[in-house]
């Protein structure tokens, strides 16, 4: 999903989520394709910025990039707490699901910051 300003926006592309004006009316449901006349309809209602499904084609490289840093640097820091324990298996594995649902909770939050 991509938040885009009005001025941004291109007849064709399709609404990640529906579009509301300032007095919580419906102006258009997510999963639309987008017209120039929709586009007319949220700038009269003062609507600056919309949710489109994908993701620039520019940004795929960083964002993958920055998934990998973001598991590394989990790992990294999980091993450093982890370091004295690890010759146990079952601290071994609690290390694992720990990582495992710090990553769920940090695509989580990125995912709502998206949202925003």
């Amino acid at each position: 999903m991509i938040l885009y300003d009005l001025d941004n926006l291109k007849p064709g592309m399709i609404l990640a989520k529906p579009v509301y004006n300032s007095q919580n009316l419906l102006l258009l449901r997510a999963g639309v394709r987008i017209s120039a006349q929709n586009i007319g309809v949220f700038k009269s209602w003062g609507v600056s910025r919309v949710a489109v499904r994908g993701q620039p084609e520019r940004n795929l490289d960083r964002v993958a990039k920055l998934q990998n840093d973001a598991r590394e640097a989990i790992a990294k820091d999980l091993k450093e707490k982890f370091a004295d324990v690890l010759d146990d298996p079952v601290m071994e594995a609690i290390m694992e699901a720990a990582g495992r649902q710090l990553q769920k909770n940090r695509q989580r939050r990125a995912g709502a910051d998206e949202a925003t």
